[in-house]
Parts: structure tokens; C-alpha cells; sequence
């Protein structure tokens, strides 16, 4: 199939188009061509993943018992399955929340049509066909987690990530995606009471993800050694109240340590962005 540069502009250009509408040009076009799913899915298996984003789910399967693993996307769900399906991830993810495609129940299979309306709202930070911050407030009602990692890349999930996530939370936006010059352009970034961690590859994500991890095992372990030393049934004899306040303070810095390395980087990333003109 191809489109003309008007065309491919004229659905590409989101913010300023209807959603629906670009979605529903699409398969109008496709259908005029005669092109059915086994075309469509021809293409998708030429879509790869982003760098190293195998080694990222391959490392959550290790440790699936972990983590819920939530879809959230704008996108229609007949691509999205198939295409992490095509690379054995879709068993991954416990919810998704999507736009459904109807799929023409004949012998040609073409898919027709995409209902509006499928996520009405009316959040001014989102675009008209999906809040994602109102659907992730709906999927989080009446559940407990200990921490939130969000990996995205779009404008619209600048919404989930002000009203949602909290600090100590994580944000994983994608560097030269919307999310980041959304936050740039608009100055949003004290808007945001969670981490920021922008990432180019799926390595980037675990690197930090597992740096947190230990980090946060080795302060957990310095904390309970302070409670039981301090009661009198640790390994430190002797242990006083002042060495108690001492090892606190300790536990405290190295806490505002971690956290203040993000910000630098965050820092320097935005610095470098600026330098090259925020391209």
C-alpha cells in the first residue's frame, strides 16, 4: 500500500486530526486497495521492537511474579496484540487497554472500522480520543503497589504521569519522543512530583531499574541492622542512641544521594537539549 506524502501527513498529524478519523482514512485506503489481514500482518512481522526491549521483557518474565504488566496505548488492539505476539511477549501483559478494531466478517478480513468514542473523557492535557490518565486511575481503583514504572513516549501520557504517579514512582519517557519536549516546550517539569529517567534502549530501563533494586536492598539491610542494634540485639555491642542517630543520618543521605544522581542526569539531558537547539 502507499499513500502520497498528503496523505501519510494527513494521518500522521494526530494532535491536529481526529484520532478516529485518521485511524478509519487508514483502513478506507486499505480496503480501496484491496489489501486484507494477512497483508497487514505481513507488515507487522517487519516491525521490530525498540533496542534491546527483548532483553526488557525477557528480564520481566524472569520476574513476572513481580509485576503486573499493564498495556495502555491509544493505538488499535488487533496490531498491538499481534505484533507482540509475533514476538512471544504478549503472554506478558495481564491487562490492556486499547481501541478496538471491528474486523469485516467475510472471506476477505479486511479490518473496516474503528468505533469513536471508546474512551470518552474530558481532560484538557489529553487528546479527544483517550485520557490515559483517567483509564490508569480506573485500572489502579482498588489495587496496592509498592512502586510504579511507566515507560512511555507520547504527549498524552504526560497526563497519567502528573495526576498519577507519585514520588518515588518512576517515569520512563523515551528521549526525543513527545513526553520530554512536551515538558520542555510547555515547562511542565515542576508539574511532576515522580522520577524522571529518559531512556533510548530497553537496557537503559533495566540498568536503572536494577540499580534501584540494590540500592534499596542495601539500605533495607543498613536499616535493620540499626533497629536491632539499637534494641540491643544486633552484632554492635554497646550500640548508644547517638550511634543510632548517626547511622540514620547515614541511611538518609545515601537515600538523597540516589535521588539527587537522577536529577543531575535529568538535568544534563535537558542541558544537552537545549544546546542543540531542542531538536
Amino acid at each position: 500500500m502507499t499513500l502520497s506524502d498528503e496523505e501519510y501527513h494527513k494521518i500522521m498529524e494526530i494532535d491536529s486530526f481526529d484520532y478516529y478519523e485518521a485511524f478509519n482514512y487508514f483502513f478506507k485506503k486499505e480496503k480501496e486497495i484491496g489489501l486484507n489481514l494477512k497483508d497487514i500482518n505481513s507488515n507487522l512481522e517487519k516491525l521490530s521492537l525498540s533496542p534491546k526491549m527483548h532483553e526488557l521483557f525477557d528480564y520481566i518474565r524472569q520476574n513476572k511474579s513481580k509485576y503486573d504488566l499493564l498495556l495502555l496505548s491509544g493505538d488499535i488492539d488487533y496490531s498491538i496484540k499481534y505484533l507482540l505476539k509475533h514476538h512471544n511477549f504478549l503472554d506478558l501483559f495481564s491487562y490492556m487497554i486499547c481501541n478496538k478494531a471491528e474486523i469485516q466478517d467475510d472471506k476477505s478480513e479486511r479490518i473496516i472500522y474503528v468505533k469513536r468514542d471508546q474512551f470518552p473523557h474530558d481532560c484538557d492535557l489529553c487528546i479527544s480520543s483517550q485520557c490515559k490518565g483517567l483509564e490508569l486511575e480506573k485500572f489502579l481503583k482498588g489495587k496496592k503497589y509498592e512502586k510504579i514504572l511507566f515507560v512511555c513516549d507520547g504527549g498524552n501520557d504526560f497526563c497519567p504521569a502528573k495526576k498519577l504517579m507519585k514520588k518515588g514512582d518512576i517515569v520512563f519517557p523515551r528521549e526525543g519522543h513527545r513526553f520530554l519536549k512536551r515538558i520542555e516546550i510547555e515547562d511542565l517539569k515542576n508539574d511532576l512530583t515522580c522520577d524522571i529517567v529518559p531512556w533510548k534502549t530497553g537496557e537503559d530501563i533495566i540498568n536503572k531499574h536494577m540499580v534501584i533494586i540494590k540500592e534499596s536492598a542495601n539500605i533495607l539491610s543498613e536499616e535493620g541492622d540499626l533497629i536491632t542494634n539499637i534494641k540491643g540485639v544486633g552484632k554492635v555491642q554497646n550500640f548508644t542512641l547517638d550511634d543510632y542517630i548517626d547511622g540514620l543520618e547515614n541511611i538518609v543521605d545515601k537515600k538523597l544521594d540516589m535521588y539527587q544522581e537522577i536529577k543531575n542526569k535529568i538535568k544534563k539531558y535537558r542541558k544537552a537539549k537545549i544546546l542543540n537547539g531542542k531538536s
